[in-house]
């Protein structure tokens, strides 16, 4: 059996690191068209702010871009809405996938979002996990789809972030929710072979750099450790602010449009792009944007006027179904933030010296509430600055923003975006509620695995076991991950699915093809 489980993990290690190679490929492909495209776009939207007569070009192209995109949302629908929620939804099995429709449409929106200029960020995760998706499809138990899209996820998200490990522990955190060997391995394997691969074309093509480029030199003061409070209060009180608009934006979007996409996308383009034109610091999901206000001066005046249009179109985008990921997106209002309180608390009396710290302590703390992420946020910030020894000037504003966060019951914006999805996608569909008994069937994936390394359908738990072997005894509850699986291992499942013949075809891949019986209750 140890030589069996061996061979399983080798073979879902070879699938994930093959998933990498083709993901660091292609992603850095993507990236390097869309960085040239991109300035593409601010060329044509500078170039119509002085010449305004090619206003009325501009937006029939833009409404002809937005037929094609709710052309495509409507062809795929679930290539529509942030990215990170609807990977999560594709990895917890609550979104169905279609590797080459989700992955070809998602790119053809993607290209066109940043064309417009649309404040969402590179589609990483989904070509990721869709990549992933397609090579699991070699193993025909279909038992290793999921590792392998987590690690397709994991690699497309590091080559478009530039911060391997931060990605790794997003996907654990944020998306499975639960730390395993069986995922850790994968992930490794998936990042491992992408990130090397991505850094070996951006030398080649002269396309390097990082993500965040900056400048710091401050020296600490123990007691200004107030500061880091203040940054936390603040940035709890934004993120309550945010989520809570994005609900009402949503509702609102509802009324207004009612299921209409087309014209939500397409108001959704005409608004960045006379945005854009006026106003180029606007446009795009982030990462210029950011750079530009850690290394140079911006007038309050501006400063705030860039603040207000772009929260406005990160909460138009974040509803329309336009494709695009809303990492850069937190980053660039949690940057934002953070120059808008250095400014203030500057102009009182702090040392001007504080001003990079702060925004990137407000763009972590942002991170980390507003995607209920805080360990990856905090990896996120060490990556990025390398300030291991002082990491507590993270956690302390992290910490006080995530207690106002619970105190005030506020969600994750991932959250929100994906119960969106799920509604719409589940509608016109009834749950079932059931109880299905099986055996673990000789050589079938779960064998040898411990419990908390098996990725369920979803809404599916293990509530009891009972070894073949000991015919005495009752059936015990499973109270934590750290039971194995053995060869005749009887287990019932409760399960809670709108597609029971697609749940039932899951759990036949994990413990082997067999009829299960449905238990009265």
């Amino acid at each position: 059996m140890k030589r069996t489980l061996s061979k399983k993990y080798l073979l879902i290690f070879l699938y994930s690191g093959l998933a990498g190679i083709i993901i660091g490929t292609i992603v850095f492909f993507v990236r390097f068209g869309l960085k040239h495209l991109s300035s593409l776009s601010r060329d044509i939207y500078s170039y119509i702010n002085g010449h305004l007569y090619f206003l009325p070009l501009l937006f029939l192209i833009v409404i002809i871009l937005g037929f094609l995109v709710a052309f495509l949302v409507k062809k795929m629908p679930f290539i529509q809405g942030g990215g990170i929620a609807r990977t999560e939804g594709l990895l917890r099995g609550l979104i169905p996938s279609n590797p080459i429709e989700l992955g070809l449409g998602t790119l053809i929106s993607t290209v066109v979002s940043y064309f417009i200029g649309l404040p969402i960020g590179t589609e990483g995760l989904i070509i990721g996990s869709s990549i992933g998706d397609g090579v699991s499809r070699l193993d025909k138990t279909n038992a290793s789809k999921r590792y392998v899209m987590s690690a397709g996820a994991a690699a497309g998200f590091a080559v478009s972030t530039g911060a391997p490990l931060t990605c790794i522990t997003f996907v654990l955190e944020r998306m499975h929710k639960k730390f395993s060997f069986l995922l850790v391995l994968v992930l490794i394997s998936g990042v491992g072979f992408a990130y090397p691969i991505y850094l070996l074309l951006g030398n080649l093509f002269n396309f390097t750099g990082p993500f965040l480029d900056f400048k710091m030199s401050y020296e600490f003061v123990v007691s200004d450790i107030w500061i880091f409070v203040i940054i936390g209060i603040v940035m709890g009180l934004f993120t309550i602010l945010f989520t809570t608009l994005i609900k009402l934006f949503n509702k609102f979007s509802l009324k207004l449009f009612k299921n209409n996409v087309t014209l939500k996308i397409i108001v959704n383009f005409l608004l960045v792009s006379l945005a854009g034109v006026f106003v180029l610091e606007t446009i795009g999901g982030g990462t210029n944007l950011i750079n530009n206000l850690f290394n140079n001066h911006f007038e309050i005046t501006l400063l705030l006027l860039v603040f207000l249009l772009k929260f406005f179109l990160i909460l138009v985008s974040a509803q329309s179904g336009a494709t695009g990921g809303m990492f850069g997106a937190v980053l660039v209002l949690g940057v934002l933030m953070g120059k808008l309180i250095s400014f203030v608390l500057i102009s009182l009396g702090v040392d001007s010296s504080y001003e990079t710290i702060i925004m990137l302590t407000a763009m972590t703390t942002f991170f980390g509430t507003v995607m209920n992420s805080p360990l990856s946020a905090i990896i996120f910030a060490l990556e990025s600055t390398w300030l291991f020894t002082q990491s507590y000037i993270f956690i302390i504003p992290l910490l006080f923003a995530l207690a106002i966060c619970h105190l005030a019951k506020g969600e994750s914006i991932n959250d929100i975006l994906l119960s969106t999805m799920l509604r719409r996608q589940n509608k016109d569909k009834k749950a079932i509620m059931i109880r299905l008994q099986g055996e673990v069937m000789e050589n079938s994936f779960v064998i040898n695995n411990q419990a908390r390394d098996i990725l369920l359908p979803s809404n599916c738990l293990i509530t009891s076991m009972k070894r073949k072997d000991n015919e005495l005894s009752d059936y015990t509850m499973v109270k934590s991950g750290d039971k194995h699986f053995h060869s005749g291992d009887s287990l019932i499942f409760s399960i809670q699915t709108y597609d029971l013949d697609e749940t039932k075809k899951d759990l036949m891949a994990l413990i082997g093809k067999q009829e299960l019986k449905v238990i009265e209750n």
